[in-house]
């Protein structure tokens, strides 16, 4: 009798080891990461064979895969943490040190979120494209070396990113730059920055003297601070482009780098009497309820400090054009 149960217990041990064995198989590629429920991949992994709220340490991409880098061919999205592996044989994609660019080498695609604290563009870059430089936890210097253009959200989200090195850059697009830890950036004169190109709170330096500056406006109610000013003079134009003939302009003067309450008024005043239906919140943006009307404003800015006694001024801004075609909020 005895001799039966010990082998049943036998038994069940057996079948529990087998059990704990096959699940610490399945098990052993993940760990738990910050976020509830996010698993972490240390293998090697297919693009196509990736899942939702998963990040991959390392992922492969096959000589067929031509398709978008940042959600694959199932919708799922990518989040690489360490490294991209590509077939040779790949007409679109290729990796250098892990990083993703274009064949060609002229685009860069993806920086792993968890490469590295420190990362200069290899030169031949032409351009950063959109979601390129997301979320690099570990980011805290970035030198683009010979990139020309920064495109729609190509650097976000990278919360330790404090140096910035863009010396040849020529146009930032719409949120190129946001929600980063850099507090200033220094770019050339003539860049070209797009509505909302560069995070608000960034201090632009200029390396010119105060009267050959020509600003910068981040968007229709607010632009970037110039060392040393004293003040900004404002003009808004405003016209409905189905009579773009009827336009109206404000004018005005303020101490900081947005529309302060007596050019919120004399916005309000206009916008009222073209009969636009919209709303300004607290913070100055301006929001249209028409889904079926085209408006445009254009604002544009110079400023101002004394010297003894003497105003004196930088160049004027170029326009920076909001159109609610584009966004609801100005």
């Amino acid at each position: 009798m005895k001799n039966k149960k010990s082998a049943k217990l036998l038994a069940t041990i057996n079948v529990l080891a087998m059990i704990i064995c096959t699940l610490s198989i399945i098990i052993a590629p993940f760990t738990e990461v910050k976020g509830k429920g996010v698993k972490r991949v240390k293998e090697l992994t297919n693009i196509e064979n990736i899942k939702d709220d998963t990040l991959y340490d390392q992922i492969y991409i096959d000589k067929d895969y031509v398709y978008d880098i940042r959600t694959n061919l199932n919708q799922v999205t990518v989040n690489c943490t360490k490294s991209f592996v590509v077939s040779q044989d790949n007409p679109k994609y290729k990796a250098i040190d892990g990083v993703l660019y274009s064949k060609d080498g002229k685009k860069l695609y993806y920086l792993p979120s968890e490469k590295t604290n420190s990362f200069v563009v290899p030169n031949g870059v032409e351009s950063i494209e959109s979601d390129a430089i997301y979320n690099c936890s570990t980011l805290t210097s970035l030198d683009l070396s010979e990139v020309k253009y920064i495109g729609y959200k190509a650097i976000t989200y990278c919360k330790k990113l404090k140096n910035l090195k863009m010396d040849n850059v020529k146009k930032v697009d719409r949120h190129g730059i946001e929600n980063t830890g850099l507090k200033k950036i220094v770019i050339k004169q003539k860049v070209k920055l797009e509505i909302h190109a560069i995070q608000s709170n960034v201090s632009i330096k200029h390396k010119k003297s105060f009267t050959q500056i020509k600003p910068y406006v981040y968007s229709c109610y607010k632009w970037y601070k110039i060392k040393a000013a004293k003040g900004y003079e404002v003009k808004v134009i405003i016209k409905d482009m189905s009579c773009p003939k009827d336009k109206r302009t404000v004018k005005g003067t303020v101490k900081s780098n947005e529309f302060d309450n007596k050019i919120e008024r004399k916005m309000t005043k206009q916008l009222k009497e073209l009969q636009y239906n919209f709303t300004i919140n607290k913070f100055g943006k301006i929001y249209f309820f028409s889904e079926y009307e085209e408006y445009i404003i254009k604002t544009k800015v110079r400023a101002f400090k004394y010297k003894k006694n003497k105003k004196i001024y930088t160049n004027w801004s170029d326009y920076m054009t909001y159109d609610t075609v584009d966004s609801e909020w100005c």
